[in-house]
């Protein structure tokens, strides 16, 4: 089975028990690990925070789900939350975002520069308007290589 069937499946496999336990899937992806394969699971929740316990529960689920089926599972599956840091994959993460502090790398200079740090002040025509202490950047979404939250006490950007 080839990796995106395997995501899709994995999704539906756990669409049911996730909306059973307040829980959403933020985000799934491969990665490689010291050359294993691993498929990363990210979740949030629905008006709950995602404990350490829920995260072995999907697991475990994932796991029994493919045993009974008996079909073959060639890597590892990590469970987690997407977290206060969490990573931004999407134009609906990144408006999901809005008012919150990131940071963004991307892969081609926007004014001289491929990296900001700033307050995500709106989402316009899929570009990311940021804004840092000293200017406010548009930055379109198809050129960024990275983005995650950052979670901080510097309550001067969040004011921004």
């Amino acid at each position: 089975m080839n990796d995106k069937l395997l995501l899709n499946m994995v999704k539906n496999i756990i669409k049911g028990i996730l909306f059973q336990n307040s829980m959403l899937l933020y985000h799934i992806r491969w990665e490689n690990k010291d050359g294993d394969k691993v498929m990363q699971i990210y979740l949030t929740g629905d008006n709950k925070k995602v404990s350490v316990e829920d995260c072995a529960k999907i697991n475990r689920y994932i796991v029994n789900t493919f045993d009974e089926k008996e079909i073959e599972r060639t890597f590892s599956i990590e469970v987690g939350t997407a977290g206060t840091e969490r990573e931004l994959f999407t134009i609906d993460h990144f408006k999901d975002s809005i008012g919150e502090t990131v940071c963004i790398t991307t892969d081609k200079k926007v004014d001289g520069s491929n990296k900001f740090k700033g307050v995500i002040k709106n989402i316009e025509d899929d570009r990311i308007v940021i804004k840092s202490a000293e200017k406010t950047d548009i930055i379109p979404v198809k050129i960024v290589r990275n983005a995650h939250v950052i979670d901080t006490a510097d309550k001067e950007l969040s004011t921004l």
